[in-house]
């Protein structure tokens, strides 16, 4: 172990740090904890302290010492097996994702750490879809909210370019309208008062009498943001809430597809239900769209290499509602997404393709079809509206400037933005 014991230092052995003061940095997370719960397992390993340390830094600027640290501890990890040790494991893959050179857009955002469906999620779950939404989405936005709030305490505040109260009071607005439906179906009660920053907190209090312990270590573990700009926190949250949502649709696509089989209203039902939560989604751009431009131009230089056009849970539901053209399968975006290519590119499965083989077959009549494409008219209604909003947001923040990830930016978003959903003719 003397590869670790040179990396200790005197001044790098306190248990917490204090970043208070934005004049002054002072990181000392422990390196004996981590060291001791790396080596022995007979620590909790020490979350705060390390996630204080990003936070006092950026993702993009903590210290190489530190990151080697880190990297032995997850070495001496993997000699280990227990459920905690690989929570640990996981953590530290998106702690060292930009030391490791694997940094995109699902490390930025922590997306491991969420416990989102995937493609092995049994269709079946897609009926406790909306509930698992609701909870994440509740927490996700009052952990926003908070630190909202905070950025009104300039007084001990590092961060930079905080909002004005005017602004902060625009956006408790904001996240509290587009978070109704879900307050509603969970019978959340708040007190809502005429002050809405009051009424936020009262949100907030409300919200953190039903979390766990669990959820508190999901929350401090998921917004690591790349640099000390105040708006990314806002930022990654929301991006967050739009994935969560898209991973729980791509499940009600696929169980769509296999009631094509032998229940047209079961799809209808099921495509009307992923329709209602891109919609309610949608509510979550306009609070995004309170983000100032100088504020993202100056984090996203920081973001180089994670883009959404990584996204796996968008490309999946593009391709459950029909195959990509050949063109854009064998492009970035896909190839940004390599499980998701081989899959199509291997045995695609997507409504378009499931309608067809069902009206031939003979399980559709011609009413039972009708009913299904006015449920897909819709739901592709609904899509390209998304696609709009993304688009006019990104010329909002960029203009015609290039993305990150190595993307075009808003060109590419414009092409999309006119791709069909489905093939299709809804109108006939």
């Amino acid at each position: 172990m003397l590869d670790i014991l040179e990396l200790e230092h005197p001044r790098f052995t306190s248990l917490l740090c204090d970043y208070s003061d934005s004049e002054k940095i002072t990181i000392n997370p422990s390196i004996h904890t981590i060291l001791w719960f790396a080596r022995e397992n007979k620590a909790t390993f020490p979350y705060q302290d390390v996630v204080r340390l990003y936070h006092k830094t950026g993702k993009h600027f903590v210290p190489e010492y530190f990151l080697e640290l880190l990297n032995i501890a997850r070495k001496e990890c993997a000699k280990l097996n227990s459920e905690e040790i690989g929570q640990v494991t996981r953590f530290l893959n998106v702690l060292l994702d930009k030391y490791d050179g694997t940094y995109d857009y699902r490390s930025y955002l922590a997306l491991e750490l969420l416990n989102m469906p995937d493609d092995q999620t049994e269709i079946k779950a897609y009926a406790e879809a909306q509930s698992h939404i609701d909870r994440m989405t509740l927490l996700l936005t009052a952990d926003l909210l908070k630190f909202e709030l905070g950025g009104l305490e300039t007084e001990k505040n590092f961060r930079h370019q905080l909002p004005e109260r005017t602004l902060v009071e625009k956006r408790c607005a904001m996240a509290l309208k587009a978070v109704t439906p879900y307050v509603q179906r969970a019978k959340l009660s708040y007190i809502s008062s005429e002050h809405v920053i009051k009424s936020a907190k009262h949100f907030i209090v409300a919200v953190e009498q039903r979390k766990t312990h669990s959820d508190e270590q999901m929350l401090m573990t998921t917004n690591l943001p790349v640099y000390l700009i105040h708006d990314e926190y806002m930022f990654i949250r929301i991006l967050q809430t739009f994935e969560y949502t898209f991973s729980w649709i791509a499940v009600g696509l696929r169980a769509a597809i296999e009631a094509c089989t032998d229940s047209p209203s079961q799809t209808s039902i099921l495509v009307e239900s992923c329709e209602k939560k891109i919609k309610e989604a949608i509510g979550f751009f306009h609070l995004l769209s309170s983000m100032r431009a100088e504020s993202f131009k100056v984090f996203r230089a920081y973001t180089e290499g994670a883009s959404a056009i990584q996204s796996r849970n968008y490309k999946r539901i593009e391709s459950l509602c029909r195959q990509p053209d050949e063109d854009r399968l064998n492009s970035i975006a896909y190839g940004s997404v390599p499980e998701v290519q081989e899959k199509l590119l291997a045995q695609p499965n997507n409504l378009d393709l499931s309608l067809s083989q069902a009206q031939q077959s003979g399980h559709f009549d011609r009413n039972d079809f009708g009913e299904v494409k006015q449920a897909m008219k819709s739901f592709a209604t609904t899509l390209k509206r998304w696609k709009q909003t993304h688009y006019g947001l990104a010329m909002k923040m960029l203009g015609e400037g290039s993305g990150t990830g190595y993307t075009e930016g808003t060109p590419y978003l414009a092409f999309v933005k006119d791709i069909p959903v489905f093939e299709t003719q809804l109108d006939e």
